[in-house]
């Protein structure tokens, strides 16, 4: 959702209306994860992508009739065995779109304005939320917004909202994936949500500012990764060399580090080839839950930097977790090229 703000902002400034796309289930293979998103504008301007290309256009021609009409719907894609020329996944799988319009009074427990302002407020101010919808057809695209507690957000006039536990919450805003929950809303009825989780975008802390961390800035900002680098030698840290990083931080790894409270899907890349820099890098690093954690070096660092750990108490599980060498091994031999090998292997980590 994060990506699509400023857009739909723009175009609600131009008086255009709008209808939202969103997978919000998939068996087997699919182009496109679960919650990958499209915009459609009134004048047919479209963003994002739910397919990759397969379904695409089918997807436009009905959020521009959910535009004129006021209702959503929930689309099917599969494998067009019957006609081999309609729309479908040549991937094999399936998936489930719905598609609603944005701000339309024929919704007003769905995407409203006042929904979308306070969603909005909370992607600006990097506040973790979750967006519930429901995708059975009884009050289908109905919503509601809950914090990372699982304290929901009154907004719509719902009736079912209490009715999620907030641990249930709490877990996705944990692990960032998306799922499916079922609630019994009365004695015979049950309703369907597709639970998303809105995250601040995952960070990527670099100690060193070396020539690898300049391109590293550039690859992790393009992925959607907010790039913060932390070099105590100011010479090296200058924003000259670092125009496109999100923030500089000119101190020891270990006075600074514990300040960022470091979660599971932030990186921490360990690039300063420097005992003094990264020893201390890499044992907070080590205390934290962040997934991926790499140390640039040769086998011969990487032993160095491990004897120092394990002298200062780390266990060889914590060690287990440091990738080194950092990166992936595709014979990489230049700044730029370390940096892609490093980036690949942070989105490995990511996804497995």
């Amino acid at each position: 959702m994060r990506e699509f703000i400023t857009l739909l902002k723009e175009w609600i400034n131009q008086g255009k209306e709008a209808a939202l796309a969103t997978v919000v289930n998939v068996n087997g293979s699919s182009p496109r994860p679960l919650g990958a998103k499209m915009i459609v504008s009134s004048d047919s301007e479209m963003h994002g992508s739910v397919s990759g290309g397969c379904v695409e256009t089918s997807v436009l021609e009905q959020a521009l009739n959910c535009i004129q009409h006021g209702k959503p719907e929930l689309l099917h894609f599969g494998i067009p065995e019957e006609v081999p020329w309609s729309v479908g996944l040549a991937c094999g799988g399936e998936i489930d779109v719905l598609v609603e319009p944005l701000f339309h009074p024929n919704c007003p427990n769905s995407f409203n304005r006042e929904l979308f302002n306070k969603i909005a407020d909370l992607i600006q101010h990097e506040q973790p939320c979750v967006l519930a919808s429901i995708i059975s057809q009884n009050h289908l695209a109905e919503k509601e917004l809950f914090d990372s507690g699982g304290k929901r957000i009154q907004i719509a006039k719902t009736d079912w909202g209490h009715l999620l536990n907030p641990f249930v919450i709490i877990s996705l805003v944990d692990q960032g994936q998306c799922q499916h929950e079922t609630l019994q809303i009365e004695e015979d009825s049950k309703i369907t949500l597709f639970l998303e989780p809105l995250l601040p975008p995952p960070r990527l802390v670099i100690i060193g500012a070396v020539h690898i961390a300049a391109a590293l800035v550039n690859y992790a900002r393009e992925l959607g990764y907010k790039t913060i680098v932390i070099d105590p030698r100011r010479t090296f840290l200058t924003p000259q060399r670092f125009p496109l990083a999100d923030e500089l931080i000119h101190s020891w790894p270990q006075e600074c580090l514990p300040e960022l409270h470091l979660r599971k899907q932030d990186c921490i890349a360990v690039l300063s080839h420097n005992e003094k820099i990264d020893l201390p890098a890499l044992q907070h690093a080590l205390s934290t839950s962040s997934k991926y954690i790499g140390l640039l070096g040769s086998l011969k660092t990487r032993e160095e930097r491990f004897k120092a750990l394990r002298e200062m108490g780390i266990a060889e599980p914590q060690l287990a977790r440091i990738h080194a060498p950092i990166g992936l091994n595709i014979k990489a031999k230049t700044p730029e090229e370390i940096a892609l090998s490093i980036m690949a292997e942070i989105i490995a980590c990511r996804r497995s």
